[in-house]
């Protein structure tokens, strides 16, 4: 990647509040637009349904423009890239979403075989 900002994807759109109700600032708003492609790309190649991917930048972005309203964000210390930052945020979701999946793959493996012991469903 070059550094330069990407151009928005025009057939990607985020909702201006997420699935909670929490409003979405427009500057993040904007980057979620721009990363948005990218990241349910991304999620698809983890086996992602995308709609959840879409629900999980939402969320993210909802997130961002909270921490970035909130006292620990002060004006002379600014996020450099948002977009970044966003994409960031998005991916940690991401992996918490895989993981508790791979856990309850394990889950129904272990059952499917036949383990009765609490420790294979670990």
């Amino acid at each position: 990647m070059d550094g330069r900002a990407r151009p928005r994807d025009p057939d990607f759109r985020v909702s201006p509040v997420d699935r909670h109700g929490r409003t979405i600032n427009p500057l993040v708003r904007d980057a979620a637009e721009q990363v948005g492609r990218r990241a349910i790309d991304h999620a698809e190649k983890l086996l992602i349904d995308p709609a959840i991917a879409a629900n999980l930048l939402e969320e993210a972005a909802a997130t961002v423009t909270r921490a970035m309203e909130s006292e620990r964000f002060c004006p002379q210390n600014p996020v450099r890239d948002l977009p970044s930052y966003l994409f960031s945020a998005f991916l940690r979701r991401v992996n918490r979403i895989k993981s508790r999946q791979l856990i309850q793959e394990d889950c129904v493996s272990a059952l499917s075989l036949g383990s009765t012991d609490p420790a294979d469903l670990q």
